[in-house]
């Protein structure tokens, strides 16, 4: 009787504490789909929205956001379709958008490279890895346990592509040459991983998962790029082996051996400096709880969180309050996991263990405090969760214990849940929204107490050699600032608003401003920032009756006085009267350069000249010679120019050999010049004409 005693105290106490977590941190309302679990899906009519709509009870689901707010989830893990979902979180309906609401279907991938409404990735199940391009595409990589297949969804036509990868199953990775892009690499099968980020240049970016390396299976730490416009994999960072320990430096300090070691991941989190985040995962034995970031502008990983242990049980200090002392257990399974407007991260639930012992736990993290703080839930497993009524509000609902969930953050700085499992075979069909307490969270970032680092600057792109300045447009009083230009002098600042920056090599080059005001420092790097063009060489010539310029992009002829020629546009010109010409060309980075001027007295410029036969015969069909006045012991370089300006023909002449055999070229007429090292002593033209 004295341990039933215990055992009621104990329970009531664990929901005396849960409720008051639940009061603090914001609400729970449940919105859509079932209590039950295991239910199959109310499809409807396909692309018709319906409050009566829900997908089939899922876990693992792939998810995305799409650029009007909606959110998206495809397949699933326990039922295994491989249907397309929209949800409307104004309207809170579903909408039933592809497939066929059948079981294990295989991929229909049709033909590499080529959209076709008959493509389909299959029925996709493990944690497959999804991206939002800057399209607003959705991208998805493997799962299914022996996947390495790339597909690429466009919402406005409703069909998929298969655009890398391998059909076959169970393939290895081929690595390449590290940060090498080259079209043969490509990662290895590999699932139980969604830690996916997309760049501000529209690449896409994977870390680990369990899968294939290079020649063994196992839990991986490879980091890839996926170069979206040249169809290209770049092994960036990690082993091509499996199992490889993590090597975790010093906590906060980047360095290019440090690494989070093989692992399952299931976050995808990425701060507004574009570093990629990852929390926890690891094995399903050995669970970790330990916080990771990756600056691509580097390639480098530094720990910033958590212990190096494993199976550590975190720590559930006060609620509602960023602190050094939170911290969340160790975990995987925990898919649930987002960014917040104000660039912080959300996670929720999770596997805590091989018992199949699930989270219902809401995290926030501060990723320029390095705080974590605990919204909602309990630190204990498996709680049964409470629906209330659907639609409404109240402090007293939760979500049941859940993994492998599907999350988004919502335009209405709400966090969105769907799905998940409560043990093996049993999945949730459910839609939850989370409304956080104001008075807890702030949403108001911009008046948030943290410095916000940003600048800009008087120029960013040029094309010359240039000395610009810097203006610091930070927020929220930043009091000290650190700058950093590298391929400029000088390379360092700690002014405010620094001048006089000069950039002397020709490049692209990255610019990182660190502000701090009286409560936190923050961070900003702005990748290949400050692009320095070279000024495209420009000079001209005149040979007979035609002015001629080097190949450019693009050209525009002027007579001095006179200005700009109408339609005179070309790589050469034929001056309608004597004066000074010259010609304004433009490279295919858009850099402009004005050419030398040539004052023109004659159309004809050898015309009264001892050397107005410098070149004989004239037309010629296999041999021209050289007058033999022009070498007079000395050598002398010939050249001949196509109608646009190429050198097609380049011969070093002297007295023991004044000719050139032009039998090869076609028949046309083409432009020539005599020089020395020193100036042009003849030029003129010529005409090829047809062999006898």
């Amino acid at each position: 009787m004295k341990k039933q005693i215990t055992i009621l105290f104990l329970f009531l106490l664990q929901n005396i504490l849960t409720i008051t977590v639940y009061a603090q941190g914001g609400t729970w309302t449940w919105v859509n789909g079932s209590q039950l679990k295991n239910t199959v899906g109310v499809y409807g009519t396909q692309g018709v929205p319906s409050v009566n709509n829900r997908p089939p009870s899922v876990y693992e689901a792939c998810e995305w956001k799409d650029k009007q707010g909606n959110f998206w989830i495809y397949g699933g893990t326990y039922n295994y379709y491989n249907d397309m979902w929209k949800f409307n979180p104004t309207t809170l309906e579903w909408t039933w958008i592809k497939g066929n609401g059948l079981q294990f279907q295989p991929p229909y991938y049709g033909t590499k490279g080529v959209s076709n409404m008959l493509n389909s990735p299959g029925s996709k199940e493990l944690t497959a890895i999804t991206w939002v391009d800057t399209a607003g595409n959705f991208w998805l990589f493997g799962g299914n346990v022996s996947s390495n297949v790339l597909w690429k969804y466009e919402i406005g036509t409703n069909m998929w592509t298969w655009v890398s990868g391998s059909s076959n199953t169970n393939t290895f990775g081929i690595y390449g040459i590290q940060g090498v892009p080259n079209s043969l690499n490509t990662p290895g099968d590999r699932y139980e991983s969604c830690s996916g980020w997309t760049d501000s240049l529209n690449n896409l970016w994977l870390f680990g998962g369990t899968g294939n390396g290079a020649s063994s299976t196992g839990n991986l730490n490879d980091l890839w790029k996926y170069n979206i416009t040249n169809n290209e994999w770049t092994w960036m960072a990690g082993g091509t082996s499996t199992s490889i320990p993590a090597n975790y430096g010093v906590k906060g300090l980047s360095n290019s051996t440090n690494n989070p070691g093989g692992r399952i991941t299931h976050t995808k989190w990425k701060d507004k400096d574009g570093s990629f985040w990852i929390f926890g995962g690891g094995e399903y034995s050995a669970a970790k709880n330990d916080l990771w970031k990756f600056r691509p502008d580097i390639n480098e990983w530094v720990w910033l969180n958590g212990p190096s242990t494993n199976n550590n049980v975190g720590n559930y200090n006060t609620a509602c309050t960023f602190n050094n002392t939170n911290l969340p257990r160790s975990r995987f399974e925990h898919r649930a996991a987002v960014n917040d407007n104000c660039g912080r991260y959300w996670m929720y639930g999770g596997l805590i263990n091989t018992s199949w012992d699930l989270m219902n736990d809401l995290w926030v993290f501060d990723p320029i405090q390095l705080q974590w703080a605990l919204l909602n839930g309990s630190n204990l497993p498996n709680q049964p969760g409470n629906y209330g009524t659907l639609g409404v509000s109240s402090i007293t609902n939760q979500p049941p214990s859940r993994g492998g969930a599907a999350a988004w953050w919502g335009s209405d700085n709400k966090f969105y849940l769907f799905g998940g499992f409560s043990d093996i075979g049993d999945t949730y069909g459910d839609m939850w929204v989370f409304d956080p307490d104001t008075n807890c969270i702030s949403f108001n970032c911009n008046n948030s107490t943290s410095a916000i680092a940003n600048f800009s600057s008087s120029d960013s792109l040029f094309c010359e050699k240039q000395c610009i300045d810097f203006t610091d447009i930070s927020q929220n009083t930043p009091t000290s600032w650190q700058w950093t230009f590298n391929g400029a002098s000088p390379s360092t600042s700690t002014e405010q608003n620094p001048t006089g920056i000069c950039y002397n090599t020709y490049g692209s080059y990255d610019v990182t401003l660190v502000a701090c005001n009286q409560f936190v420092c923050d961070t900003i790097t702005k990748n290949n920032f400050i692009t320095s063009y070279i000024t495209p060489f420009d000079s001209i010539w005149f040979a007979n009756d035609t002015l001629f310029a080097f190949p450019a992009n693009s050209y525009q002829w002027y007579e001095v006085g006179a200005g700009l020629i109408a339609n005179a546009t070309l790589n050469y010109y034929v001056p309608l009267t004597l004066g000074n010409y010259y010609c304004i060309t433009k490279d295919s980075d858009g850099c402009e350069s004005t050419s030398n001027v040539i004052l023109i007295t004659s159309f004809f410029e050898n015309e009264n000249s001892e050397l107005a036969n410098a070149v004989w015969p004239n037309p010629a069909n296999e041999i021209l010679f050289i007058n033999p006045n022009l070498l007079s012991n000395r050598n002398i370089i010939f050249e001949i120019y196509d109608m646009q300006g190429r050198i097609i023909l380049q011969q070093m002449l002297s007295n023991n050999k004044n000719s050139i055999n032009i039998a090869l070229l076609a028949t046309s007429v083409y432009s020539y010049r005599i020089m020395t090292q020193e100036k042009i002593i003849a030029q003129g033209r010529i005409v090829k004409g047809i062999k006898n």
